[in-house]
């Protein structure tokens, strides 16, 4: 292949640039409308609350369409229970607080982006938020997200569908675009010391949403989410946070 004419070369440099303008305002538009006074206000514990007060979100991590596609690596096809488990978990927690809607949970194609899950026994991780390649040229790529289910090599003792429902919720809300809660600057000190040399993603751009830390959050660290004397459910916070990310109506 020969070398490019300027003509072409001119036009992948605009094509360039319009990509990154549209990238650009994006970003300012939904750090402005996540930082804005004018946020809407919900009832939490019979009080009507600003929901800019509320969750530790990457501001680089929330997802332009509400309506996310989701897939099992090839491998997942034996655990039939366990996914649809998985599948009603979040329709119950993080679809029934915003408009986010998952589709598909299906096998993964080869090409499948959105988010593919990989379930082994292992640490359970996700990525937050939408990925791509580093560059003005980056590709869009998958959020990756590793779920277990057999709790072996990896143990879990809060009895298997409490596990199975209380990693789900935490992971996908990872994968929406909410950070740990007890990386907040504003959760106890004994809480962020405790797990301070743990290997942790702290966002390209968090985004501290007021100075109420939520001690029942399913994404604190400091909250144990496998105590089986309650349901390893969001806290009204968390759900006040990605309803205000992703606004039903």
């Amino acid at each position: 292949m020969g070398p490019l004419s300027p003509k072409v070369i001119l036009g992948r440099v605009f094509t360039t640039l319009i990509a990154t303008l549209s990238c650009i305002q994006l970003a300012i538009a939904q750090a402005s409308e996540l930082r804005s006074a004018e946020a809407p206000f919900v009832q939490l514990q019979g009080a009507s609350v600003s929901l800019v007060r509320f969750g530790y979100i990457d501001l680089n991590a929330r997802w332009r369409s509400p309506t996310i596609s989701v897939c099992w690596e090839p491998g997942a096809e034996q655990f039939v229970t366990e996914k649809a488990l998985v599948q009603q978990a979040i329709r119950t927690s993080l679809e029934r607080h915003s408009a986010l809607r998952f589709y598909g949970w299906a096998t993964c194609g080869a090409a499948d982006l959105g988010i593919r899950i990989r379930v082994a026994d292992e640490n359970p991780v996700s990525q937050v938020g939408p990925q791509r390649e580093p560059g003005f040229f980056g590709r869009e790529l998958p959020t990756r997200m590793t779920l277990n289910f057999a709790f072996q090599s990896w143990p879990c003792y809060s009895g298997k569908q409490h596990c199975i429902v209380a990693i789900a919720r935490h992971e996908f809300m990872h994968a929406v675009g909410v950070l740990h809660e007890h990386l907040r600057p504003d959760a106890p000190i004994q809480c962020r010391e405790t797990h301070a040399n743990k290997p942790d993603f702290r966002g390209v751009s968090p985004a501290t949403i007021g100075q109420v830390y939520d001690p029942d959050s399913i994404m604190s660290y400091c909250n144990n989410i496998y105590d089986t004397n309650r349901p390893p459910d969001l806290s009204s916070i968390d759900a006040a946070t990605i309803r205000y990310l992703y606004p039903p109506g």
